[in-house]
């Protein structure tokens, strides 16, 4: 049985209450995001761009070489499973459950901004293929919330297209973790916050909290840079007016073509019309003279006088 729901706190309290298991899928169409409930822990999640996310972590933050990753994505697909449940046999659990735990929140985010008619409740099949996890949904929904509000006023200091750079060479006994570290040894002012998401396998918004927090610790500088590609889009996704810009797309789309360019005629050169009279062509030097009162010099002449004085020796005692 499917049926829809308005919030995704009434879909958590009531799940909590009842204590059945519930299949929640956010989107219409393919979804952006799923979640696996039974009464209030929730058991699996998956959020669109998982893979990548995952994959780009690991490998940034020295958990994984890309030869192990290729060969749990093969294992994954070979056995249609996620890439999580693939890779727990080569990296430690405990990393990829607290990945796992992450990819739960941004699906708990894309449910919280998602819209009523967006959202389908199902009876709880088994998350096939996923990786288990054992969170409290409230806890986690609360979390959720508390990191949506810290993200919107970081995006305001450490915006997508901004240009971190690290103050000095920070110390290694910083106490940092490896998404601090991975974000923070690639802030060298010639990337911006956005691409350095798509490196590191974090949401852009995400990467802008961890850059702010640096900021605040005195270990980067925030520079403002000229908005690329990557930085543009992750600034559209992350406005909060998003209704007016599909409108601006739209509007845009709607405008009437322009009118199509009049092509000139060709003209072939048989069809050029015959030049009324002879072209007589130009004379050559030595046909033109030059008249000085009663005296006329040809050019052939002049040019030789003028020769002749060149060569003279000049009297410098004159």
């Amino acid at each position: 049985m499917r049926r829809k729901a308005t919030r995704i706190e009434e879909i958590i309290a009531s799940a909590a209450r009842s204590g059945e298991r519930i299949h929640v899928r956010v989107g219409n169409g393919t979804p952006v995001a799923e979640l696996w409930l039974e009464g209030g822990t929730l058991i699996a999640a998956t959020a669109e761009g998982e893979e990548h996310r995952m994959g780009a972590r690991l490998l940034s933050t020295g958990h994984l070489a890309s030869t192990e990753l290729e060969r749990s994505r093969s294992d994954a697909i070979k056995h249609g499973a996620s890439l999580a449940l693939a890779l727990s046999d080569r990296v430690r659990r405990d990393v990829i459950a607290a990945l796992a735990r992450d990819e739960a929140r941004y699906a708990l985010a894309a449910a919280l901004a998602a819209g009523a008619d967006e959202v389908t409740i199902g009876d709880g099949s088994s998350p096939e293929g996923r990786f288990p996890l054992a969170v409290d949904a409230t806890a986690l929904l609360s979390e959720t919330n508390n990191f949506l509000a810290d993200v919107r006023d970081a995006q305001t200091h450490a915006p997508a297209s901004a240009l971190p750079i690290a103050a000095d060479a920070p110390s290694p006994d910083l106490a940092l973790g490896p998404d601090e570290w991975a974000l923070l040894s690639r802030a060298d002012g010639t990337a911006t916050i956005a691409r350095l998401a798509e490196e590191c396998g974090f949401p852009q918004p995400e990467a802008s909290l961890i850059v702010w927090r640096l900021a605040a610790m005195g270990l980067v500088t925030i520079e403002a840079g000229l908005a690329d590609e990557a930085s543009l889009m992750a600034e559209l996704e992350a406005a909060e007016d998003l209704a007016a810009i599909s409108a601006a797309f739209e509007h845009a789309a709607a405008a009437p073509a322009p009118e199509p360019i009049e092509e000139l005629p060709i003209v072939e050169p048989e069809a050029l019309p015959e030049p009324d009279a002879e072209i007589i062509p130009p004379p050559r030097p030595a046909d033109l003279a030059i008249t000085n009162g009663d005296r006329t010099v040809d050019t052939q002449s002049l040019l030789r006088e003028l020769a002749s004085l060149a060569r003279a020796p000049v009297d410098r005692n004159r």
